[in-house]
């Protein structure tokens, strides 16, 4: 898709954040305008408009950028399908977004660059006394302004050249080393031909020959593009020439040639100044502004005499304010003030003009049509000795685009990309802000943490696009719920954060937090689907919960915490105890990452009895973590831990090793064959190459698949897609499979059948409740007559009491597991009460 095209005549910059690897990320509308497409996603190189035969010149500038420790921005420009485009990239200390790319269209050359060089080197004309001054700065303004690599400039006295000034956006040492240009310089084409012939002349790199080896030689020794060679004119007289070369990827355009054409007229005319002063005896004497510069010229002048009477303004001037000429003639500056200014800049203003002789900075001045406009202005005072010339040249530059480009990266900065919402950092400032406000007038204020439950779900499986769309529609239900005077920001991801001023109580917020959780369980319609959401809320109020930002924040965010574990879509108020056991969990975090390492786990074993006859058909492997030095640490404490920090699937990875290796011990030893059910997280059953590493495990410790059980639980299956396709390859593989904590997650019989389970465990919750529970006995019932008829085995789990084996024998349950038989064992201690328990059959 062909870039979009902006207007002629004013800048256009559009913002955006990469990555290390180059890839974009968030960017607001104008970049997006400015490449014709949404790039998010892009590779940055592939997403600009540029001609094919310089993007991967493009690219290898943009990959050097990324990976250089160097903080110096990349600033690159080039040309296409006649746009001008300069792009800026630099470093952010962000982890989340390293580097910002800045895409600017540049106006035309004769609005730009004449617009600068010419000004400036005018300017520099009437202030600098010498040539070789006044030369330093034109070089330095072709440069610096222009955007060019290099450029120099020399005379020709009797054939000779002499050489006035240079200057390098790219130094090179070899120019250290000896001076260039050289007389050798001026035979070799482009220069000779300006000289001989009195016309501009061009060098690309598409015209190099061995015959021009010496401006090869130079051309890639700066890395430059393209040359150009000016001729200064004194009537029909060649005098010197002005050489000035490109960046990578720059060429002279027919614009850049009509500017540089108007610059080496300008240089030309200064240095015959300097000429006839040195015939006449002066020197340092300023030469009075040409008119054509002065009309030309595409900043807005004005020139006002002692008494601040304007006396003559450009036609720039009149674009810019709106004023007709006439309007302004005869007038003051004071016209155009805006009010924004104090009556002391004005002062400083003017006593800097008059003591050091000029004046620059930012002015918001009014408009003819009374709009206010920012301007960069520079005020040259003409020395009163001069005569006829001006007392002071006002210059104006319009800033809007750079104002409006700095607003939209201040914006961005503060701003979620993807729903505008702010960001943690404008977050911040607000929360701080409030609680001053709270501070004085003895309120309270809350946070409430909000993170959406199942979105990863949804993301993941309906893709990002979705996910997004998502995002943004939770957005705007959210504000609906919350009053004007409320702040809902996006931490990223899936977390919202609401900022609630003016509270009396600190129940108020409970308040709110049940409105915004009715509010996004309801369901979504997006692109023809349905969609189900839930949200847990944690709640901090000052000055309780924090008396920081920083403090609101974490406490709010540990209270939403605990809501998930209280069963999500709920809300929970963050209290000091929550901290005590968040610092516990990171605790436990930090050990459990080298729990496998340190070798701090083991399994036990806990027998599965056949309750009609009473002998041991295999046993459950439950994982154990004994901390060195400390007391054991329970499953429910470090599994959870463990799931949530990714940490699940080289532990699983380890149990299953350490279990099949178990089954092969007692496979060869008088224990005999015993099946042994393993417990499998929905990460693992994720993780591509699960079943190659079973069927490799099966091999490498020759045992029996019917001999090893993979337990999941009913939860699970609810929510995993590829379940059925899952269980029917293991089942092809002779493992078996174990459905546990049956009854908990609302299965379906259609569910069931389709999964092909080999064993139902029925959840020990129910078991412990039957006796005394009578709707709990006839969920225990029905789940064992349903999986009968299903040819489906059922195991009762938690089992503790004669009561409760009883109760099981009466309907038929096949295998009973409890501490009423054994409590988990390890090893040796299992092994031991095999045979004991055998020995008693």
């Amino acid at each position: 898709m062909a870039a979009a095209r902006p207007t002629q005549d004013r800048p256009a910059t559009g913002i955006a954040l990469i990555d290390t690897d180059g890839i974009i990320g968030g960017h607001d509308a104008c970049f997006a305008n400015l490449l014709g497409r949404a790039p998010r996603g892009l590779k940055l190189h592939d997403a600009l408009p540029v001609d094919t035969h310089l993007r991967e010149r493009l690219r290898q500038t943009i990959d050097r950028c990324l990976s250089s420790s160097d903080a110096t921005p990349l600033i690159s420009r080039w040309t296409h399908a006649g746009i001008h485009f300069r792009l800026e990239v630099a470093a952010l200390d962000s982890a989340a977004a390293p580097f910002i790319a800045i895409l600017t269209h540049e106006p035309l050359p004769q609005t730009l660059r004449l617009l600068r060089i010419l000004q400036g080197t005018a300017n520099a004309l009437l202030t600098e006394p010498t040539p070789t001054a006044w030369m330093r700065a034109a070089c330095s303004l072709l440069v610096e302004s222009g955007g060019y690599a290099q450029a120099w400039i020399a005379t020709l006295q009797d054939g000779n050249i002499e050489l006035l000034e240079t200057a390098s956006a790219t130094p090179n040492p070899a120019h250290e080393q000896r001076p260039w240009p050289t007389a050798r310089t001026l035979q070799r084409e482009p220069v000779a031909e300006a000289l001989d012939r009195g016309h501009p002349a061009f060098l690309h790199p598409a015209d190099h020959t061995t015959e021009n080896d010496t401006q090869i030689d130079r051309v890639e020794a700066c890395e430059h593009q393209s040359v150009a060679a000016y001729p200064l004119r004194q009537g029909v007289c060649v005098t010197g020439v002005m050489v000035v070369y490109s960046h990578p990827m720059q060429t002279f355009e027919e614009t850049d040639r009509e500017a540089l054409t108007n610059i080496a007229e300008l240089i030309a005319q200064g240095l015959d100044h300097f000429a006839r002063n040195r015939s006449r005896g002066v020197s340092g004497e300023p030469p009075r502004i040409t008119s054509t510069l002065f009309e030309a010229s595409g900043e807005g002048q004005m020139v006002t005499d002692e008494k601040s009477v304007i006396i003559a303004v450009n036609p720039a001037m009149t674009r810019m304010t709106g004023y007709r000429e006439d309007e302004l003639l005869g007038q003051t500056p004071i016209l155009l003030r805006s009010g924004r200014h104090d009556p002391a800049f004005y002062a400083s203003l003017q006593s800097d003009v008059e003591t050091q002789g000029c004046w620059q900075g930012e002015i918001w001045d009014r408009c003819q049509d009374g709009t206010i406009k920012p301007f960069w202005l520079r005020i040259l005072r003409i020395p009163p000795d001069v005569g006829t010339a001006p007392r002071y040249i006002s210059t104006y530059t319009d800033v809007t685009a750079l104002k409006t480009a700095e607003a939209r990266l201040e914006h961005l900065a503060h701003h979620d990309a993807l729903t505008n919402l702010p960001n943690r950092k404008l977050l911040e400032k607000c929360t701080e802000q409030a609680l001053a406000r709270a501070h004085r007038h003895r309120q309270r204020i809350a946070l409430l943490f909000l993170d959406l439950d199942g979105f990863k779900r949804i993301n993941d499986s309906l893709g990002h696009a979705t996910g997004d769309r998502l995002l943004l529609a939770i957005a705007e239900r959210l504000r609906h719920h919350l009053r004007k005077e409320d702040t809902l920001a996006r931490l990223g991801g899936d977390e919202f954060v609401i900022l609630i001023e003016n509270l009396q109580r600190s129940e108020q917020a409970s308040i709110v937090a049940r409105q915004l959780i009715r509010a996004i369980s309801r369901d979504i319609r997006l692109d023809g689907q349905i969609l189900n959401l839930s949200a847990s809320i944690g709640i901090a109020v000052s000055p309780d919960h924090g008396r920081t930002p920083h403090e609101m924040i974490e406490n709010a965010d540990t209270a939403m915490y605990r809501a998930k574990a209280s069963g999500r879509n709920t809300y929970q108020y963050y209290t000091h105890e929550l901290t005590q056991r968040t610092r516990r969990q990171l605790s436990l975090e930090h050990h459990l990452r080298s729990a496998l390492a340190d070798q701090e786990f083991h399994l036990c074993y806990q027998p599965l009895i056949d309750q009609r006859t009473n002998a041991i058909v295999g046993a459950e492997a439950l994982l154990r973590w004994d901390r060195e030095g400390a007391v054991t640490i329970p499953p429910s404490e470090f599994i959870p831990l463990a799931e949530e920090r990714g940490l699940i699937v080289p532990i699983g990875k380890w149990v299953l090793e350490q279990a099949c290796r178990q089954i092969g011990a007692w496979s060869a030893s008088d224990i005999g064959p015993l099946r042994v059910a393993v417990n499998v997280s929905g990460r693992q059953l994720d993780q591509r190459g699960f079943t190659r590493e079973l069927d490799d495990l099966l091999l490498r410790h020759q045992i029996r698949p019917d001999l090893l059980e993979l337990e999941v639980t009913e939860t699970l299956l609810l929510h995993h897609d590829n379940a059925s396709g899952l269980f029917e390859y293991l089942s092809q593989l002779g493992l078996r499979l174990s459905i546990d904590d049956f009854g908990t997650g609302y299965s379906s019989l259609s569910r069931l059948t389709q999964l092909h389970p080999n064993t139902l465990k029925i959840d020990q919750s129910f078991i412990q409740a039957a006796l005394e529970n009578a709707n709990a006995a006839a969920i225990t019932t029905a789940i064992i007559q349903m999986a009968h008829s299903l040819g489906l085995e059922v195991v009762a789990e938690g089992v503790e009491t004669p009561e409760q084996l009883q109760f099981l024998r009466s309907r038929s349950a096949d295998l009973i597991q409890g501490y009423h038989f054994s409590p988990p064992l390890k090893v040796h201690a299992f092994e031991e009460w095999v045979r004991k328990h055998r020995s008693r059959l």
